[in-house]
């Protein structure tokens, strides 16, 4: 009788926060307005109007950052320039909306709103900020990237809109700081033979459903982004497949 295949446990993962700060995003979301102004595109034709020539980790993690302040907005593969962007882009800096609209950005990420309400303005030092982050679950080598996004979205508020960032009620609900959801690796089937261990760094993995096979391929440790990537392009597939039935 053949062993079970063993099931190794998931990674854990960092709650969810920015991997660049806001002025780096406006940078970028300026870039696929000058393109595409407001249409809504493929999410792999804004990655390319940023600078990228694919839909890598790194993309799809800007693209990501952007979301979290709300500066680009879609589903099922496409996204658009949101409104709050155009208010950034469209005025000069000073003028009272783009003020407006670059404090409600900073505001936009879950992880900073919980920084700004237990230290108001960033009031803290790198390596309290770096404990506080590791007990709310962050892993050693995200603190550092949080920490400075952090930083750089506060020096752009304070640079322009002349205030602290924290605009927080006091009797706002905590932030959500849940980690990112992880995949809980899928009962291998009988008789399933698991795929050789990865090589030069790539992971191969095979859900086998009764007689199909999928075969989902990752070039390194797929990110919460890469798999939200995979949910849209699946979607998508699933609408132009059944668009061309109804013709």
């Amino acid at each position: 009788m053949t062993a079970p295949a063993a099931t190794s446990a998931p990674k854990a993962r960092s709650p969810r926060y920015p991997i660049i700060g806001l002025k780096a995003a406006i940078e970028r979301v300026r870039k696929v307005y000058d393109e595409d102004y407001q249409n809504k595109i493929l999410t792999l034709d804004a990655a390319k109007h940023m600078g990228f020539g694919t839909l890598n980790g790194k993309a799809l993690g800007v693209i990501s950052a952007l979301r979290k302040y709300g500066l680009l907005e879609g589903s099922d593969g496409f996204v658009r320039v949101t409104d709050l962007a155009l208010k950034i882009i469209a005025h000069n800096e000073g003028d009272e909306e783009r003020r407006e609209a670059i404090l409600e950005a900073a505001n936009g990420p879950e992880l900073f709103a919980a920084i700004e309400k237990r230290w108001p303005g960033g009031k803290v030092s790198d390596q309290a900020l770096k404990s506080f982050l590791l007990t709310e679950k962050f892993l050693p080598d995200a603190t550092d990237t949080a920490i400075r996004s952090y930083r750089e979205t506060t020096a752009l508020v304070v640079t322009e809109v002349g205030v602290l960032v924290s605009t927080l009620p006091a009797d706002d609900p905590e932030p959500d700081m849940t980690p990112e959801p992880i995949s809980t690796p899928l009962k291998p089937a009988p008789g399933f033979v698991p795929p050789p261990p990865p090589v030069g760094g790539r992971e191969e993995r095979v859900i086998d459903d009764a007689n199909q096979d999928i075969v989902i391929r990752f070039a390194g440790d797929p990110s919460v982004e890469t798999y939200e990537f995979l949910a849209d392009y699946i979607a998508l597939r699933i609408k132009r497949m059944k668009a061309a039935k109804k013709d």
